[in-house]
């Protein structure tokens, strides 16, 4: 696997699910290797999963190539990053080639077609291996920018044996920019229901008094980094709407960005800064412990000012899993996971009243509340465990390496 973002620690938020799924194959007989970045965060990871990282920045303040660092807002490409990809992408297939020397690769896998479907793809060339590309969002929206992003990115797309989206309007788009129809497809992500798991009320009461929170408020959490395509802004406009019938509830934020003063801003020109809590980021292995002791999950997504959208937020599937009922927007992969009256609610993007009112509908009735989250889990290992997930991308592998075959 060839990714721009890797855990670089146990404790690193950046793109847990690339790692998680690396380990899932794993666990069912696949050796897998990782290429990704060199970080001076980057310690040795335990588990099964090979982790080989290459340098390309001439100085260390110049790595921002992946951990969510190019983009600005996730909207704008930091402009150290146009000389950068041109070293990124030749260390990146030096990597690779490298790997494919010591250890003679199957298949090449590629998360992320920009930055790293080109050097994936030109590997894929000269070892004559197949090629599989995940798509996850930033990278297609980027791909849109200008007509030589989007000429690499179809060109990368037509190399693969394989296109996968994690939702369906990513799958479209990638079809627009010249992915063969035939060769897409759609895999959401996974959860691990081990770590992510409901919990009795007795814990719950001692998870709320372990993180300061009170004991008997109503909890709204929302996770991610606070940047415009998350909607956080729509979830602070729809709390004053909650609180007016539900008078204890609270909203819980975890997570850093630059819409953090914005969000304060706003909390205080409607009135509701005292129900806004911003815990900031929190080390991933503390993020089930928060959902554990909330009531429900708010995902507002949004597509941002440039048109840019999450593919399908992991925390979504995480929550589930914790028996967490979730009230989303009905965009890109969310609908995949959320299904409407069953584990959540689906609100129309962008309409704080929609969203206040489906958070009221939940928040208010707790035997609702619990049928709800009970689906939630059920579906999750029924469907979402990063076992199940690991299995379709097996049959995917199965697929590129037979194609292969079949061509000699």
């Amino acid at each position: 696997m060839l990714t721009s973002s890797y855990p670089r620690h146990a404790a690193d938020t950046a793109a847990p699910f690339v790692r998680s799924l690396a380990e899932a194959l794993a666990r069912q007989g696949l050796t897998v290797s990782v290429v990704a970045p060199a970080d001076p965060a980057a310690r040795p990871l335990p588990g099964p999963v090979r982790c080989d990282r290459f340098a390309y920045a001439p100085f260390p303040a110049w790595a921002i190539m992946g951990h969510a660092r190019a983009l600005h807002r996730d909207q704008q490409l930091d402009p150290r990053a146009y000389v950068l990809i041109p070293l990124y992408l030749t260390a990146a297939l030096r990597a690779l080639l490298r790997l494919h020397r010591s250890q003679p690769l199957d298949l090449i896998h590629a998360h992320w077609v920009l930055p790293n479907g080109p050097a994936a793809a030109l590997a894929a060339r000269i070892t004559g291996r197949p090629l599989v590309i995940s798509l996850h969002g930033s990278d297609v929206f980027v791909a849109g920018w200008n007509p030589l992003f989007r000429a690499l990115a179809g060109w990368c797309c037509r190399q693969a044996r394989t296109v996968i989206a994690c939702s369906p309007e990513l799958a479209d788009r990638a079809r627009r920019l010249g992915a063969p129809k035939e060769r897409l497809t759609v895999i959401p992500h996974g959860v691990d229901p081990e770590r992510f798991h409901p919990v009795s009320p007795d814990e719950r009461a001692r998870l709320r008094a372990a993180l300061g929170l009170e004991p008997t408020a109503l909890f709204v959490i929302a996770i991610g980094r606070l940047v415009p395509k998350k909607g956080f802004h729509h979830l602070v406009a729809a709390l004053p709407l909650v609180a007016a019938t539900l008078p204890t509830v609270r909203l819980l934020i975890l997570g850093e960005g630059p819409e953090r003063s914005a969000l304060v801003r706003l909390a205080a020109r409607l009135g509701v800064d005292d129900r806004l809590l911003l815990r900031g980021a929190v080390p991933w292995p503390e993020v089930p412990r928060y959902l554990q002791a909330a009531d429900v999950l708010a995902m507002p997504s949004v597509h941002d000012a440039a048109g840019n959208v999450d593919g399908l937020p992991t925390v979504v599937l995480e929550a589930l899993a914790c028996g967490l009922p979730v009230v989303a927007s009905r965009v890109s992969g969310l609908p995949l996971v959320v299904h409407d009256g069953e584990n959540g609610r689906l609100v129309p993007e962008g309409e704080a009243p929609a969203l206040a009112r489906a958070l009221v509908e939940v928040l208010a009735d707790p035997d609702r509340r619990r049928q709800l989250g009970a689906t939630a889990r059920r579906l999750v290992l029924e469907r979402w465990t990063w076992d199940h997930i690991a299995q379709e991308y097996r049959a995917v592998y199965q697929a590129a390496l037979s194609a292969r075959a079949g061509m000699f």
